[in-house]
């Protein structure tokens, strides 16, 4: 089964599975085609810049908010390379792993404001789920550590419950934390994951 065909098969589940969500992560980066999932609403784009490239998608049936992070994208993603490789060796931060957290609270501020989002509103939303594969999969860690911390503090809290599917993840705590710290909020240290 293609994870185009798994994706398809749950287009009316209650509830989504981590298979979902690799089936996502197996398919980020072909946002186009993702669009076309059954069941699957496409919500917005994620601005591209640093490298950062990942979109969001509203799942009916279940109440989830998916946002979907693109990993590398091989040789020809060189500013993904240069970004992870400083995120890594020396846990900067400034580029797609805030990029990435802002696309989050970006997200959540339109779906809560009287219009929302694609004709999704928040009350819609029951969780939010992240996820990704290798770059992508740092990235997933960066929202579900940081997204809710930062929009409490900035008076911009949502209460959904967050959580992250991250394949092959790259090692970026030591940049995670550094951004935590600049942002002056603690880790989550309760998150849920499935680290492959």
């Amino acid at each position: 089964m293609t994870p185009t065909d798994h994706l398809n098969q749950n287009a009316n589940a209650a509830k989504l599975n981590q298979k979902y969500f690799a089936a996502l992560a197996a398919l980020a980066g072909d946002f186009a085609n993702l669009a076309n999932i059954s069941g699957l609403k496409f919500l917005a784009r994620a601005p591209q810049k640093f490298g950062y490239d990942a979109a969001v998608y509203f799942h009916a049936s279940s109440g989830v908010l998916v946002f979907v992070n693109r990993g590398t994208d091989g040789f020809k993603s060189f500013e993904d390379w240069i970004e992870g490789g400083a995120a890594a060796i020396a846990a900067k931060f400034k580029g797609p792993l805030k990029a990435s957290v802002e696309f989050v609270l970006d997200t959540m501020k339109k779906l809560a404001a009287a219009k929302g989002l694609g004709g999704v509103k928040l009350a819609d939303v029951w969780e939010v789920c992240c996820t990704g594969h290798s770059w992508g999969g740092a990235l997933t860690e960066a929202q579900v550590a940081l997204s809710q911390a930062i929009a409490a503090k900035r008076g911009q809290p949502f209460s959904q419950p967050m959580s992250g599917t991250a394949f092959g993840s790259a090692g970026f705590a030591d940049a995670i934390h550094a951004f935590a710290a600049a942002e002056q909020v603690a880790v989550e240290d309760d998150m849920h994951w499935l680290v492959n």
